[in-house]
């Protein structure tokens, strides 16, 4: 993994203007960082001296304005996703298919009307 890169940028007034530019083995290097985080987490959450998990920040494959220099363990949870109930099918939710194959046969009929018409004035 000698060609890894990965560089972190922010290019605005905020952290919500940031961006990442890397290769594969740059994003692969940065996701070994956080999973070695992962696997040490319950070591540091219980251990009173230690309170961060540092990563290899200053290796040359990373780059940029920003450095993720370690993790700090806390036990919250995020927000849950909820799920929608799906909605009750309403009379027009069931007049749909009617209506477009009603438009359906209007517009069958309308042809074949019209045809009928051409033909008796070309005739």
């Amino acid at each position: 993994m000698d060609d890894a890169y990965i560089a972190m940028y922010q290019y605005g007034g905020g952290p919500d203007e940031s961006f990442a530019k890397a290769n594969k083995d740059g994003l692969e290097l940065l996701a070994v960082q956080f999973l070695k985080a992962s696997r040490d987490f319950d070591e540091i959450v219980n251990d009173d001296e230690k309170n961060v998990i540092p990563l290899d920040y200053e290796e040359d494959w990373i780059d940029g304005d920003i450095f993720i220099q370690y993790v700090e363990p806390v036990d919250k949870k995020g927000k849950q996703i909820k799920e929608e109930k799906p909605q009750a099918e309403t009379f027009f939710d069931r007049l749909v298919p009617f209506g477009c194959i009603g438009g359906i046969i209007l517009i069958v009929i309308s042809t074949i009307v019209g045809l009928i018409s051409i033909i008796k004035w070309i005739f």
